[in-house]
């Protein structure tokens, strides 16, 4: 079980006219299980209406009761070959019942979350943790032997999507008309030009040229070909030229 996270629901309170919604547990099981074709579907007693079961086409649903289970998938009564002779629908449901809260417990371990007292933000936090975890689960699945054998993946996954999160990217394709294309083509080696010329050290140390002290320094300015200090020595990208 990936615990892959398909669809997700805010809960932002009752409707705008004040009055509680029915059949509310049937509708969000219906809106997020949308698209899933061949799935079993488990879910607790929050959603249990019988109208909800005839809705779905496949699911798991036991209810929280002693004798009573329902079921659209299992159609006999099928038990285990184990000594406790457990029912198949109860092992069915024990199976894939903690999809949701061992998605709660992976994106736990590494979460964005900060203090805040604005609820837009926590949900915010929680789309980036969800979207980074179901981006891991899909790289799983491209390449199954990707770092195999290193029981650290996922966070070497985070932290290579963060480099390349923050990595600048040139532009690949050109614009269709040949004023933007060659606007950007002039962007482009500009800021390759600019990237390529940082600072230069000089073979002689002498007083930099802003400070008020006799500071000497041995880097020039590679646009002025003045001396100047670490203080005054400015770093920039190739897009903040």
């Amino acid at each position: 079980m990936t615990s892959y996270a398909w669809n997700m629901q805010v809960y932002t309170g009752k409707p705008a006219d004040g009055q509680p919604e029915k059949n509310q547990g049937q509708r969000v099981v219906l809106e997020v299980t949308e698209g899933l074709r061949g799935h079993i579907i488990t879910c607790d007693n929050f959603s249990r209406p019988m109208s909800l079961a005839r809705s779905c086409e496949g699911g798991s649903c036991p209810w929280r009761r002693n004798v009573l289970l329902m079921s659209t998938l299992h159609r006999d009564t099928a038990v285990s070959a184990t000594e406790d002779k457990k029912p198949q629908i109860i092992l069915d449901y024990n199976k894939n019942k903690g999809g949701v809260d061992n998605l709660d417990k992976v994106t736990s371990v590494y979460n964005r979350k900060r203090m805040t007292a604005r609820w837009p933000l926590t949900v915010f936090f929680n789309m980036i943790d969800v979207s980074a975890y179901n981006s891991f689960v899909l790289w799983r699945e491209m390449d199954p032997s990707w770092n195999q054998g290193k029981c650290h993946k996922r966070r070497l996954f985070l932290e290579e999507l963060g480099r390349e999160l923050v990595t600048p990217k040139q532009r690949q394709d050109l614009p269709r008309t040949p004023a933007s294309a060659s606007l950007v083509m002039e962007v482009q080696q500009g800021a390759s030009t600019s990237a390529a010329a940082p600072p230069r050290p000089s073979p002689k140390r002498r007083r930099c040229q802003f400070c008020t002290n006799d500071t000497k320094a041995s880097t020039k300015c590679h646009k002025c070909d003045a001396h100047v200090c670490k203080t005054h020595n400015i770093v920039t990208c190739h897009l903040c030229k």
